[in-house]
C-alpha cells in the first residue's frame, strides 16, 4: 500500500491548491518516517470523499485528502479521523462538478424559462451562479441548505430586478 500510495502524495504535494504553503512547511514534515498508518488514513480519507457522490460534487477530493494529511500531520496521535475530517468541512469547497449538473439539468427546464430566452446563456448562469454561491458557503453543505441557493441562482438569471430586491445582488 505504503509504495502505491507515495507517488499519490507526492502528486498532491506539488499540484495541490495548498502546495505552496505546504512547500513553505516542508522542512516541518519527514516523509520518509510518515507511519504507514496515515498514508492508509488519508489514503481512506480520499476514496470516501470520491466514492461519495455528494462528496464528490462539492468538494476536491485531492485537496481534502492533502488538507486531511496536514491535519493529521499536526494532531496528536489519538485524534479520531472523523474529528479531522469535520475541521475540514469547510474547506476545498468546489463545485465545478455540481455546476455542471445543474446546467445540463437546467437544459431539460426550457419550459420554465420566460419566451425568447437563450436557454444556454441562462443556464450557464444559473450554474456559475450556483457554483459560486456554494463555495463561497458557510453552513455545511446538505439538501436544506443546497435548496436555498439553487432557487437564488435561478431567479439572479431569471428576474436580476426581483433578486436585487430579494437578495440585494445582481447575476455575475
Amino acid at each position: 500500500m505504503r509504495a502505491f500510495f507515495r507517488p499519490f502524495l507526492i502528486f498532491l504535494m506539488i499540484f495541490s491548491v495548498s502546495a505552496t504553503t505546504f512547500a513553505a512547511d516542508e522542512a516541518e514534515y519527514d516523509f520518509s518516517d510518515m507511519p504507514d498508518e496515515y498514508i492508509e488514513e488519508v489514503s481512506e480519507v480520499y476514496n470516501s470523499c470520491q466514492g461519495n457522490f455528494t462528496k464528490r460534487m462539492y468538494y476536491d477530493c485531492e485537496c481534502f485528502a492533502f488538507e486531511f494529511l496536514q491535519k493529521r500531520l499536526d494532531a496528536e496521535p489519538y485524534e479520531s479521523t472523523d474529528a479531522l475530517v469535520f475541521e475540514l468541512r469547510y474547506m476545498c469547497r468546489d463545485a465545478t462538478e455540481a455546476a455542471g449538473q445543474e446546467y445540463n439539468s437546467c437544459l431539460t427546464k426550457t419550459n420554465n424559462m420566460k419566451p425568447g430566452t437563450d436557454p444556454e446563456a441562462f443556464c450557464e448562469c444559473y450554474a456559475n451562479n450556483f457554483a459560486t454561491m456554494i463555495n463561497d458557503a458557510i453552513p455545511t453543505l446538505q439538501s436544506r441548505t443546497i435548496s436555498p441557493y439553487k432557487i437564488r441562482a435561478w431567479v439572479m438569471c431569471n428576474d436580476p430586478r426581483m433578486a436585487r430586491n430579494l437578495y440585494g445582488i445582481a447575476p455575475r
